[in-house]
Formats: C-alpha cells, sequence, structure tokens
C-alpha cells in the first residue's frame, strides 16, 4: 500500500474515532441524524472487529481501547447485552472473542461472561 494511501486511511480512521460514541457512531449517520439511540448492530460488530484488526496490525492502543468501550456499553455487568438481540449477540460474541485473543487482560465481568 502506498504511504499516502496508509496516512489518508489512518486520517480517516481516526476522524471516525473522533467524532463517534457507542451511542452515535459516525458509521452510523442516519441514526445520528434522525437522533434515534443507537442499537448494537451488524454493522458495529463489523466497525469494531475492524478496528481490532487494525489494532492488531499496528498496535496502537487507541483502536483497542476503542473498541473495548464500545463493546462495554452494550454489555452489563451481568452479562446481558443492552437492545439484545440474536444477531447482537453473535457481532458482540466477534468482537470479544477478538479483544481476548490479543492477550489483553478484560477487566469487566461483563466481558468474561459472553466470551
Amino acid at each position: 500500500m502506498k504511504k499516502e494511501t496508509a496516512e489518508q486511511i489512518s486520517e480517516y480512521i481516526e476522524y471516525l474515532l473522533n467524532n463517534s460514541s457507542a451511542e452515535k457512531p459516525m458509521w452510523n449517520k442516519e441514526l445520528v441524524r434522525e437522533g434515534k439511540p443507537n442499537k448494537w448492530n451488524y454493522i458495529d460488530g463489523c466497525m469494531i472487529t475492524a478496528l481490532l484488526s487494525l489494532y492488531e496490525m499496528t498496535g496502537r492502543e487507541r483502536y483497542f481501547e476503542f473498541a473495548k468501550d464500545f463493546v462495554d456499553y452494550f454489555v452489563q455487568e451481568d452479562g446481558t447485552i443492552r437492545t439484545y438481540n440474536i444477531i447482537s449477540t453473535t457481532s458482540i460474541r466477534q468482537a470479544t472473542c477478538s479483544i481476548s485473543m490479543t492477550g489483553q487482560e478484560i477487566k469487566s465481568t461483563s466481558w468474561r461472561s459472553i466470551t
């Protein structure tokens, strides 16, 4: 990959992270514009999994921490998932398994209960 392309991708990822939260992810602009609350969805799972892959490739803690905080917003201390549905469970499980595989300590009990 050309250095210029890699820099553009990195800048775009930073833009997304700087302007996103679990409540209002930039990759779901329609939701944000309509003022509706975010529910964990397949696209969130894809984006968080992509961030974890970027973390594995680059070692940038920011990617890991954003993914962890994002998932922590949806997974309750008792292991239940806010805005639960079967697709949500699958995509959260994928993201938490990816985080577990990084060797990072998982601090909240909510992470341990679904992985």
